[in-house]
């Protein structure tokens, strides 16, 4: 969803007859007046009770649950506290995000469990055997969360880049 080229993505998506539509990194409720009327069911990310909400208004399908310390686009919750207030505020699956966690994502109310960083790892994933080997060593230290001065928090492997980053954002640049 932060792609410039979103809106034309999203007219695509109709266009092809994609049954399903996975959204993340931001808010998707403009696109899903068009998707529900298209047939498409809609599976926000979420990282907030309240966009959880939002989207259940909107019409998903189900949300996806994901905390702070999943990869990529990020909130500031984590998943254990995220999951079971997202379960009570909607009437709509949801599902967590974080696979090493299954059973405990389904003690706190989750339908489901979405598994993003465990697949990199996988022989049919196409990423370079350099990175699958990072990520099967890295450790709970091997990450940081950059992007929060910003509003758009991410997760990465701690790499010479995101310590720039990180060094840069601390002091203030733009």
């Amino acid at each position: 969803l932060m792609s410039p080229f979103a809106d034309e993505v999203a007219q695509v998506v109709i266009d092809e007859r994609v049954p399903v539509v996975v959204t993340g990194a931001g808010n998707p409720a403009k696109y899903m007046k068009a998707w529900n009327e298209a047939g498409i069911k809609v599976i926000p990310v979420v990282a907030s009770v309240a966009l959880a909400r939002l989207v259940a208004r909107r019409g998903a399908t189900a949300v996806v649950a994901e905390g702070t310390e999943s990869g990529g686009h990020i909130g500031e919750t984590s998943t254990m506290a995220l999951v079971p207030q997202v379960v009570d505020a909607v009437d709509i699956p949801v599902v967590a995000a974080g696979g090493r966690g299954v059973a405990a994502a389904f003690m706190l109310g989750a339908e489901g469990v979405q598994v993003g960083t465990r697949f990199l790892v996988a022989g049919e994933c196409t990423v370079s055997e350099q990175y699958k080997e990072m990520v099967l060593k890295a450790n709970d230290t091997s990450t940081r969360a950059t992007g929060r001065s910003t509003g758009h928090p991410v997760r990465a492997l701690k790499s010479p880049f995101t310590n720039a980053y990180a060094k840069s954002e601390a002091a203030g640049v733009s």
